[in-house]
């Protein structure tokens, strides 16, 4: 949904791409990537856009749905984290540390930019 509104109003791009970009996509990566490249004539794209079980969203809308996007996308990362054997104790526990406060703002309406 957030890639056919997109597709449908282009305008928004930039505010998304101020949150988001392709690594925080785990399904839809490549139609992401063909939308920013401008590709709107690529049959993956054709198909969000002939699809109308996929809600286009308003400008509020888009951003709630941002929000949810990236508390799934913190939470498990967080999760790889946690789980993680490759990183010292002291890298995981900062990471850890950075996750859930992210989440915890995301989850209080908060969209900025997080890296």
């Amino acid at each position: 949904t957030i890639i056919k509104t997109l597709l449908e109003n282009p305008k928004l791009i930039d505010t998304v791409l101020d949150y988001i970009d392709d690594r925080h996509f785990s399904f839809h990566k490549d139609e992401f990537l063909l939308l920013l490249k401008q590709k709107s004539d690529h049959p993956k794209l054709i198909s969000i856009l002939l699809n109308s079980d996929i809600k286009t969203y308003t400008e509020e809308e888009l951003k709630n749905e941002l929000l949810i996007f990236l508390i799934k996308y913190y939470e498990q990362e967080l999760k790889n984290i946690v789980k993680s054997k490759d990183i010292s104790f002291q890298e995981k526990s900062f990471k850890i540390r950075k996750y859930k406060d992210i989440i915890s703002r995301l989850k209080r309406g908060e969209l900025a930019i997080y890296e």
